[in-house]
């Protein structure tokens, strides 16, 4: 009697089992089963052709300016579909966006492995969006404040998303020694050292001796004219300043971080330093009280002060450049198939 209660146990066990193994089997089926509407595939993660679409929208007018740029031709409605020189417009612009999407998917990827996103596939992607516009919606009608945009579009939301991502991933996988994109004790620094003049302007500033010219107002382009021909001469300033009476001389320096806006005086000045070496003379520059002259005495170039205030840029930089090289490692990690009768069918108002 035991054994047969026994026996009858082992049965559901095997039965359950293999039940609960079909139903695995099934599940994992049903998730692995191609959309009606997927064209590609990047490891485990579909792309779909309204995807393709999308990032085809997006990326329309730098295939227009290439065509525009190498060929002379404007693309109207009926052009994508010729050819120029052996290219079709269309198929180049599938190609760019499939090469976009796989980009952009890998970062979405890593993100959803680092848990700052928790979907994939770009129907999610909408979905969020949607819950997202409704949130602002309801937040804006409870009076709080929203920034940004009320209701967001794929387009917008989209840059949104993915340059949250890659500021995230930046942050998570370069905390520790043995993350992907950390930066070793120096490289800020080596950087610095090796592009230095790339972030010299924030450390550098010119020493300028100034001479000022009283003149009145209808005989400025007269002495205007005869000290540029001192100036190109190259009398120094002793001599131009005996020329003419009432001169002042005095001292000024100039930093490239105090001249924030174009159209003004420093600006204007520190364009004509540009182009001067230690000791030359600027022509001589129109104020109320006459006329201007610099002389550039030395130019001083802060290392320390131009690396502690480039110091934060240049980290996201490397950083960028890291996470760069470790996504395409990553992407081409993963196998991607592409359905090419499916792919070229996709246009850019949809498939």
């Amino acid at each position: 009697m035991r054994k047969q209660t026994a026996n009858k146990r082992n049965r559901r066990v095997v039965v359950i089992s293999v039940l609960l193994a079909l139903c695995v089997l099934s599940l994992t089926a049903f998730l692995y089963i191609p959309k009606a509407d997927q064209i590609a595939s990047i490891g485990p993660y579909g792309i779909t052709a309204p995807e393709l679409s999308f990032h085809m929208k997006r990326l329309q007018a730098q295939v227009q300016n290439e065509f525009q740029t190498k060929y002379g031709i404007t693309l109207g409605k009926n052009d994508w579909e010729k050819e120029f020189d052996g290219r079709k417009p269309l198929r180049e612009l599938q190609e760019k966006a499939l090469a976009e999407i796989q980009r952009d998917k890998t970062i979405f990827i890593l993100a959803k492995e680092e848990h700052l996103v928790n979907y994939v596939d770009y129907s999610d992607f909408l979905i969020a969006m949607e819950k997202e516009n409704q949130n602002r919606k309801a937040a804006a009608a409870s009076g709080e404040i929203v920034y940004g945009l009320m209701n967001f579009s794929a387009e917008p939301y989209y840059s949104h998303v993915l340059s949250s991502l890659k500021t995230g991933l930046k942050t998570a996988l370069s905390d520790s020694e043995s993350d992907p994109l950390y930066l070793e004790r120096g490289e800020v620094e080596a950087y610095f050292q090796a592009n230095k003049t790339d972030w010299a302007v924030k450390g550098t500033s010119y020493k300028l001796t100034k001479l000022t010219i009283p003149v009145a107002q209808e005989k400025k382009v007269a002495v205007q004219a005869e000290v540029n021909q001192l100036i190109a001469n190259k009398v120094g300033f002793a001599e131009i300043r005996s020329k003419f009476s009432d001169v002042q001389a005095s001292e000024k320096v100039l930093t490239e971080e105090s001249v924030s806006y174009q159209n003004t005086f420093d600006y204007e000045l520190l364009m004509k330093l540009k182009d001067l070496a230690t000791g030359e003379m600027t022509s001589p520059m129109e104020t109320r009280q006459g006329l201007t002259v610099y002389r550039l005495d030395d130019i001083l170039f802060d290392e320390q002060k131009a690396l502690n205030e480039y110091r934060y840029q240049i980290t996201q930089q490397l950083l960028e450049e890291k996470l760069d090289e470790y996504t395409d490692s990553y992407r081409k990690s993963m196998p991607v198939k592409v359905d090419e009768k499916k792919l070229s069918s996709v246009t850019i108002t949809g498939s």
